[in-house]
């Protein structure tokens, strides 16, 4: 065997063992992995704002109707169902002009939800929160009309863009209510597949 015939033979191997950790590496981030809300998590009831349910698109419920007390677990990730979120709640009207919802991570970035809160009367409504991996709470803040502004021009170059990266607080309006919201646990790999 020559030597170039060999060092054909090593580049095969070492680019099929590339390929094999990076379908691992994939099937590893894959997993399923497993939300909850720990006892108190759940914070509300400022300037009249309420988190009165949210629940998966699964179904399980994540916050109920009794009081906001949290009551679920979910799954998101391989054969586990969908992170999607959907919520409704009250909030005194006059109190903000615009609710948006924004997650944060476990290393501080936030991921604008969007469109953003529908309000009608005194009730807001969402129905497109997006979990995804390491969120460390869901957050409510209202905002006025220059809040908005700018939320909503970051959510148009986003959009335009097709990605929406994680943001720093610096990224976000400065002037915001402080309405509400959600801690969450996550964990994931084998243990949360069944």
């Amino acid at each position: 065997m020559s030597l170039s015939t060999r060092v054909k033979s090593f580049i095969g191997l070492a680019g099929a063992l590339a390929g094999i950790a990076t379908l691992l590496i994939t099937l590893a981030l894959a997993l399923p992995s497993q939300y909850s809300v720990p006892a108190g998590g759940v914070r509300s009831d400022a300037n009249g704002f309420a988190i009165e349910w949210i629940v998966t698109s699964g179904g399980a419920q994540v916050v109920s109707e009794s009081g906001g007390a949290a009551v679920g677990t979910w799954k998101q990730g391989l054969f586990s169902g969908s992170s999607i979120l959907s919520g409704s709640g009250r909030y005194a009207e006059g109190s903000v002009e615009h609710i948006w919802v924004l997650l944060r991570d476990r290393y501080g970035r936030y991921y604008l939800q969007y469109p953003p809160a529908e309000l009608s009367g005194p009730r807001w409504d969402m129905a497109n929160i997006r979990v995804g991996r390491e969120i460390a709470a869901i957050e409510f803040w209202g905002v006025d009309g220059t809040g908005n502004s700018i939320l909503q021009r970051l959510a148009d170059g986003m959009i335009s863009s097709g990605n929406w990266p994680g943001l720093s607080k610096r990224d976000l309006p400065d002037r915001y209510s402080d309405l509400g919201s959600i801690a969450l646990l996550y964990r994931r790999g084998f243990p949360y597949v069944f």
